[in-house]
């Protein structure tokens, strides 16, 4: 198999009501996530079929989704075609925040007046499944748990040369980093593509 090579795009990060993108030095704040999501979707130049549809998802979703619509629009890439476009979720804490806040509500309000939308929140590949519905893509979509980045080289390495291009997406209980690579013949290996990934804080 040959080893890919890929040239990063760009680059955003979110923590603490914040984001900013990894060539600019500047965070821009944000007052409500919801509110933030929604203004984002509905200004993106990517066109999205029953827009209203996605409006209602759970906070981590909306962070995700919103950083990689706010990327692309940073980028130049809104008007892109995302079919071959593959986005790989990673991180340690799996599902174990969407998994609190459910169980909480349940808890407090009962199967009645709970909030059962919540449940597919409590799957860590939720976030990645509505940026790949927004975007259209085709392409692999999964998550993997893990404490070492290094993993994420050799998937980047078998995907190279089935997509055209791929999200990397880490997502933390308050923090996000999203990342926009492309095959390029000139770029950076696998492995230092991963290595020079910005952590989420």
């Amino acid at each position: 198999m040959s080893k890919g090579k890929w040239r990063i795009a760009g680059g955003i990060l979110f923590a603490h009501g914040q984001y900013r993108f990894h060539d600019e030095p500047e965070w821009k704040k944000i007052d409500s996530i919801p509110s933030f999501y929604r203004q984002v979707l509905e200004h993106t130049a990517i066109t999205i079929r029953k827009q209203e549809k996605f409006f209602r998802i759970g906070e981590q979703s909306a962070i995700a989704v919103s950083m990689a619509l706010e990327l692309l629009a940073h980028i130049g890439q809104a008007n892109a075609s995302f079919g071959e476009t593959a986005i790989l979720g990673y991180g340690t804490e799996g599902s174990h925040t969407g998994n609190r806040i459910y169980w909480q509500d349940y808890a407090e309000n009962g199967k009645v007046s709970g909030k059962g939308h919540l449940f597919v929140g409590t799957l860590s590949s939720t976030p990645l499944c509505q940026l790949a519905l927004i975007l259209g893509c085709h392409a692999p979509v999964y998550y993997a748990s893990v404490s070492q980045k290094s993993f994420l080289a050799s998937e980047l390495d078998f995907l190279a040369d089935k997509c055209k291009s791929a999200f990397l997406v880490e997502s933390k209980p308050s923090s996000c980093s999203c990342t926009f690579l492309c095959p390029s013949s000139s770029g950076l290996s696998s492995q230092e593509a991963v290595s020079s990934l910005e952590d989420a804080p």
